[in-house]
């Protein structure tokens, strides 16, 4: 029969990922153990336990622990102006605990307007974070080494846990819209579905 178990720690004393390897393990000694399920590299038993013994293993679960995971997909982005990137272009610099996408003023000035307004928010959606969310996943899928250690990146893990998407198996596209919530059905509500 189990029995509910739980383990409480300091806040902030664990972050990131983290293992749990659930063991069955024998509370009192056992003596005399058959079972005719028991693999025969064993040998045939009768078997004997001390108390403490590892009965079984279960498989490792892995969770994240980070309240930034928990917060939309852009929050681990951050807006920079920059005076060497030309107007109206942008570039992603993933390799920090927040993504960076680097601006020219004028367009970082633009931008900070257009996010007050949902209209011009769907297309900064649909542009600027799609492509930096796709090119974060391409990193995650093709050179995960490169980024594994940053914050942005557990994030990620953890939203695909979340959804049950598996990095190997889907395209980064796919993976993009799926961590954004299908950005295109903002655009869909602001400019088509007024013209229905």
């Amino acid at each position: 029969m189990s029995r509910p178990y739980s383990h409480s720690f300091p806040a902030g004393s664990i972050r990131g990922e983290v293992l749990i390897y659930p063991y069955v393990v024998a509370r009192t000694n056992i003596d005399n153990f058959t079972c005719k399920w028991i693999n025969a590299e064993f040998g045939a038993g009768p078997f004997a336990f001390e108390e403490g013994a590892a009965l079984g293993l279960e498989v490792p679960q892995s969770i994240y622990v980070d309240r930034d995971a928990f917060k939309p997909i852009s929050s681990a982005f951050q807006l920079v102006k920059n005076y060497d990137v030309p107007d109206n272009q942008w570039r992603v610099e993933p390799y920090g605990d927040k993504v960076t996408i680097l601006v020219s003023p004028d367009t970082k000035a633009k931008i900070d307007l257009a996010r007050n307004d949902s209209g011009k928010k769907a297309i900064l959606l649909n542009s600027i974070y799609l492509g930096a969310v796709i090119q974060c996943v391409s990193l995650l899928k093709y050179e995960p080494q490169e980024v594994e250690d940053f914050r942005w990146a557990h994030i990620f893990r953890k939203r695909c846990d979340d959804l049950s998407i598996n990095l190997d198996h889907e395209s980064a596209s796919f993976v993009a819209q799926e961590l954004m919530k299908h950005p295109m059905k903002l655009i869909d509500a602001y400019f088509f579905k007024a013209d229905s």
